[in-house]
């Protein structure tokens, strides 16, 4: 019986033992003022390689890994990203009420309540988690609602985990807790004040945006662009930023990419601005020259942080604290050097400075936290900043107006002095004018004259689109024609027939026959190419369309055998040698135009002139021989005799027509 007994009561402690694994923590009493409580005692595990999960929660493993937080060790590593916490809450009110809890700076947050071995709630937060699936939203705020009712304890564990490639990072594991009502109203007292300088600096820079239409200084430009980033760079702090975003996922994974940017882009453009308001190139030419360097700097290390943070962000922090050294050192230069504007633009930037180390001595704990530091030292000091840099701005304008009437009244002064000179000087120009006007005129006369020589030259050369697009680009594109035909005409033997004949009278027999081809091309509308040794060479369809193409140049080749005919019967009665010729025709697409940049010349290419070609060389003596092709277009005007497929060099063997004759209309 005695052994029964012990069997049960061990029963029992091991049950006992088993419900009791999952909490020892600390119990933290929540606050029940305005005040809001830093809460540090808690238990921790550093999952640094991510081995435990949401459902080992309740495992003997993981809360055996549980450490308590102590004075000399508060369970922070700067090199681990992801721990486990967890803690007991309890509301000793005699009232239910609601707590936030805010845990800043990490990425992300899962919060569970559990409660008899089982979660009862789980919430995320987190900022870069999106705005919209946070349990309590509320601009830069990685908040927690709790609702706790009287006397009630809570159990609580928190999974955090931070990116280590982001600019945001927690210090500690330390989270705050604060009266939900206390909370909400810093909170919108903080927005409150936010706004006061947004809407100061939304002020500023639709005012000077009005000034640069009127001055276009380049100053202002850069002034613009400065309060732009500033206004960003407030929103994005204060929180309002991811309030406008909400409905993107992404925005807050891409926020920190547009932070790197801001936090370049800052140093950059007041480098640019400093330039342009001191006149660094004039006025400090070692400076601008270092401000040059550091540009180039910044840019790539931005590029390179954004690459790896890890590595690169100390190089970037370096260049940050450097481009302050330079900052400073310019506007102390430019005091002594008594510059335009150096007293408002270093005190500018001091203020601006002075915001900055506001804010990040009280986020490292050099000196206490208040809300003025953290919250509104650096909206503050930015402000102050360019509302200086426009009274810099403004001092400048005065001291350009200033040397303006200066010099409008050394100009009047001058003048006058002119005025007499320019009355005497002015009539003898008025002598020379007319004398001059006389000259031009007589010239003009001979230029337009010369103009139409060269114009007229130029269309006798070229078609008339074609001169026209050489006169006003210079030059010439190529056109492609989809339908074209292209006539060649050959005399036979033509190197016998000039044996015994001199060179003048080979030329002014080819004379002869090109002057009465060129008189029949003009008639059919056609375009004559041109004349290679005794082969001449004409298009139809080119550089216009036409609805005619190719009945006038199948016509054009029956003229031409016509005419050489009764040439030929002419020198036959004088007792000369007649002039055979061949004459080709082939139609389809080609390409025109003017190549080259000296004697100009219009010409086709293409498979359609290089058959053209063929049909001549395959052609007889008094004929026309033409493609196909031409054949098929105007079968209906002319009647045609087939030839069958005839060998044509690097085509093969083509079908053949002769043209007999035109058809009756």
């Amino acid at each position: 019986m005695k052994k029964i007994e012990l069997l049960e009561a061990f029963g029992i402690l091991l049950l006992i033992q088993f419900f009791s694994i999952p909490f020892h923590a600390k119990t933290i009493i929540l606050p029940n003022d305005p005040t809001v409580t830093i809460i540090k005692d808690v238990d921790y595990i550093i999952d640094s390689l991510m081995e435990f999960k949401e459902e080992d929660l309740f495992s003997e493993k993981m809360q055996s890994a549980f450490n308590p937080t102590s004075l000399e060790n508060n369970g922070f590593q700067a090199l681990v990203s992801t721990y486990w916490i967890r803690f007991e809450l309890k509301n000793n009110a005699a009232l239910d009420n609601e707590w936030l809890l805010d845990f800043e700076n990490w990425s992300f947050v899962d919060f569970y309540i559990v409660s008899d071995r089982q979660i009862q709630e789980k919430w995320k937060t987190g900022h870069l988690l999106p705005y919209n699936q946070r349990q309590y939203p509320e601009g830069n705020k990685n908040h927690i609602l709790l609702s706790i009712k009287s006397g009630e304890t809570i159990y609580c564990y928190a999974r955090l985990e931070f990116e280590s490639d982001n600019f945001i990072k927690p210090a500690n594991l330390e989270f705050h807790a604060g009266l939900r009502s206390s909370v909400d109203q810093q909170n919108y007292r903080q927005k409150q004040i936010i706004s006061v300088f947004l809407g100061i600096l939304f002020v500023m820079f639709f005012y000077h945006l009005f000034i640069y239409f009127s001055t276009r200084s380049t100053s202002y430009i850069y002034y613009l662009a400065i309060v732009a980033l500033i206004i960003y760079m407030t929103l994005n702090n204060s929180g309002y930023i991811v309030e406008v975003f909400k409905n993107i996922e992404s925005f807050p994974m891409w926020r920190g990419l547009f932070e790197s940017i801001g936090s370049a882009l800052t140093p950059v453009l007041m480098m640019f601005f400093t330039m342009e308001i001191l006149k660094t190139k004039k006025n400090l030419p070692f400076w601008h020259k270092v401000m040059t360097v550091f540009i180039g700097i910044i840019l790539f290390l931005t590029v390179l942080v954004n690459i790896n943070f890890q590595i690169f962000s100390p190089y970037i922090f370096l260049s940050s604290f450097l481009v302050v050294i330079v900052f400073i050192t310019i506007g102390i230069f430019a005091v002594i050097r008594k510059l335009p504007s150096a007293v408002f633009y270093l005190v500018a930037y001091s203020f601006s400075l002075a915001g900055v180390a506001i804010m990040f001595m009280s986020l490292g704990g050099a000196i206490p936290k208040s809300n003025f530091a953290t919250h509104y030292s650096m909206p503050l000091g930015y402000t102050l900043e360019i509302i200086f840099y426009s009274l810099a701005l403004a001092n400048i304008i005065n001291l350009l107006k200033k040397e303006n009437i200066q010099k409008q009244e050394e100009i009047i002064d001058q003048l006058k002095e002119n005025q007499l000179l320019q009355t005497k000087v002015n009539r003898e120009l008025e002598t020379k004018v007319v004398e001059r006007t006389m000259e031009i005129r007589e010239q003009n006369k001979i230029i337009e004259i010369e103009k139409v020589k060269s114009d007229e030259l130029l269309l006798n050369i070229l078609p008339s689109a074609t001169a026209e697009e050489l006169k006003t680009y210079g030059k010439a594109t190529a056109k492609s024609f989809i339908n074209a035909s292209v006539l060649f005409t050959d005399f036979e033997n033509f190197t016998q027939l000039c044996e015994n004949m001199t060179p003048d009278m080979i030329v002014e027999n080819l004379d002869t026959c090109f002057h009465a081809f060129d008189d029949i091309v003009m008639e059919l509308n056609l375009e004559k190419i041109k004349t290679i040794g005794d082969s001449y060479m004409c298009a139809e369809g080119i550089p216009e369309h036409n609805k005619s193409n190719p009945s006038n140049i199948v016509e054009a080749g029956l003229r031409m055998q016509e005419f050489i005919a009764n040439w030929n019967d002419e020198k036959k009665k004088k007792g000369e040698k007649s002039w055979p010729m061949r004459v080709g025709i082939n139609s389809g697409p080609l390409i025109a135009g003017v190549v080259g940049k000296k004697k100009f010349a219009y010409d086709i290419w293409g498979h359609t002139v290089n058959l053209a070609a063929r049909m001549e060389s395959a052609s007889e003596i008094g004929k026309v021989n033409v493609s196909e092709f031409t054949m098929n277009l105007v079968k209906d005007k002319f009647k045609f005799i087939s030839r069958g497929k005839l060998p044509a060099k690097n085509y093969g063997f083509v079908e053949m027509y002769f043209v007999e004759r035109k058809k009756p209309s």
